[in-house]
């Protein structure tokens, strides 16, 4: 179906499918204008405003209500995943137009996954929007597909892939041209290999089956990050921690690397399981490695954060929405999740997350879609209890769980 799709949408900028007719939106029920003709884009990432403007050529009235997007090479062959949907609500009356104003977000690893593809037309791609609505109570779909530009030198840059026992590394070699750079970037190459094999002992798994996992040195600033992209998970480290021989970067690249750790056979966890957990993972490691200063200053600045959580009463942490109570970082919530970690270890044994994690992934665990992070810490409250038979609600009782 999807390759029916994409088939049809290349023959025409815009196409209205309802039930099993196909017309062009020039003479369908819907009619479509759209600006720019083209989406420039100025560097990578870029977001690039667009204006869809709707016509009800109809006697009925017209209900949108969602719509969805993915990325394209210029032939179709190559898509990226489907992003969305998204809520849209909208009625416009017979006679009557619709303005939607829309902000497109192209993401780098999608220009990085067309590039590597071999599919990028000169300097050309696509994006495909679906706008979803009824007409008479019957469901129908406007296809719209956007040329997207790009307007910037720095796009065709080279990059240097090198491939290591576990990762595939991405290098922008201007970042790393004089022998000093270049010997540092050997080095951390070197210390991200020993985190991938001591994450691998601290969680008790291999993520992705074993294999590579993407590593992107191509930009200098900004900070490091985990993306769960819907052309392939990465790890992206700024050149400039690199270079600049940033102690920070023992510390930081393992809580990253345990995001993909976690995240890519996990997804959906808990609002608590996410950056505390990390740092938690990632201070064990980066201590074992010889960091341990580095890692008890990050430790101490965190459990600071869980400090100022209890003695302001807060009572956020098994929800899904957190406040931004922490001026200029993370939430405190953050440092309180950070403290049940070690209190767990405590209480179930130094090893309890390795089984866990390892059983989780004998058993093909996910955490249910739609399910709140209430009732997901059900799910990891009732694992730790059989893996060490303690009395694991007290202490998440301790820590403000209500659930059951």
């Amino acid at each position: 179906m999807k390759m029916k799709k994409i088939i049809i949408l290349f023959l025409s900028w815009f196409i209205v499918s309802c039930g099993s007719k196909v017309a062009f939106v020039k003479y369908g029920p819907v009619t479509l204008q759209k600006s720019p003709e083209v989406l420039s884009v100025k560097s990578s990432p870029d977001s690039v405003p667009a204006e869809y403007i709707f016509h009800n050529n109809t006697t009925n009235k017209i209900v949108f209500f969602s719509r969805e997007a993915y990325f394209a090479s210029s032939d179709g062959i190559w898509t990226s995943g489907i992003i969305g949907p998204f809520d849209t609500p909208a009625v416009v009356n017979p006679g009557d137009k619709w303005i939607f104003n829309d902000e497109i977000f192209v993401p780098s690893d999608v220009i990085d996954s067309i590039i590597d593809e071999g599919k990028m037309d000169g300097e050309k791609f696509a994006f495909v929007q679906i706008f979803h609505y009824t007409n008479h109570h019957i469901h129908c779909e406007i296809v719209v597909r956007w040329t997207v530009k790009l307007d910037y030198s720095q796009w065709h840059q080279d990059i240097v892939k090198k491939e290591t026992p576990y990762y595939k590394v991405q290098i922008n070699p201007a970042y790393f041209s004089n022998s000093a750079a270049s010997e540092r970037l050997d080095s951390f190459l070197g210390y991200f290999y020993k985190v991938y094999s001591g994450l691998e002992k601290t969680l008790g798994y291999l993520p992705i089956g074993g294999g590579k996992i993407k590593l992107k040195l191509t930009e200098w600033g900004g900070f490091p990050y985990f993306a769960p992209a819907a052309s392939g998970p990465f790890v992206s480290i700024p050149a400039s921690l690199i270079v600049n021989n940033d102690d920070w970067l023992y510390v930081v690249f393992p809580h990253e690397l345990t995001h993909y750790f976690l995240l890519t056979e996990f997804p959906n966890p808990p609002r608590w399981m996410m950056e505390g957990p990390a740092s938690y993972f990632a201070g064990k490691v980066c201590a074992a490695l010889g960091y341990q200063k580095i890692a008890v200053d990050d430790g101490v600045k965190i459990s600071k954060w869980g400090a100022e959580y209890a003695a302001e009463g807060k009572d956020y942490l098994f929800t899904d929405d957190w406040p931004q109570d922490n001026t200029g970082d993370h939430p405190l919530g953050f440092g309180r999740a950070f403290q049940l970690m070690g209190d767990i270890e405590k209480l179930c044994g130094s090893d309890i997350f390795s089984r866990m994690f390892a059983q989780w992934k004998q058993d093909g665990f996910r955490f249910p879609a739609g399910k709140s992070s209430m009732e997901k810490t059900a799910l990891v409250i009732d694992s730790l209890v059989k893996l060490s038979g303690k009395d694991v609600m007290k202490l998440f009782r301790e820590y403000g769980y209500t659930g059951k």
